[in-house]
């Protein structure tokens, strides 16, 4: 997929009755992952532009990570017992 290819609206619509199908089937939710977050932004601002959103909506609910330049504290860590730990 080129940049020339996920630039023109017709790849926004497209996905998006893609989508439409798998989710009248697909049972519990469903992930999508976008290569960037400019595409992701650009598709998303056409499906609300043209009602697609509020379809896809009507039929799984549709979250969208944000993108954010914060940084996250990593995660604490369980100590690493190393390759062989002792039995117990």
């Amino acid at each position: 997929m080129t940049a020339q290819v996920t630039s023109k609206t017709a790849f926004a619509d497209d996905l998006g009755a893609l989508l439409q199908i798998y989710a009248a089937v697909v049972p519990m939710g469903m992930l999508v992952f976008f290569p960037s977050y400019p595409l992701m932004e650009r598709v998303l601002a056409t499906w609300h532009a043209d009602g697609r959103f509020n379809k896809l909506n009507a039929v799984k609910q549709v979250l969208s990570e944000p993108h954010s330049k914060v940084r996250r504290a990593p995660a604490p860590s369980a100590p690493n017992p190393g390759p062989n730990p002792p039995p117990p």
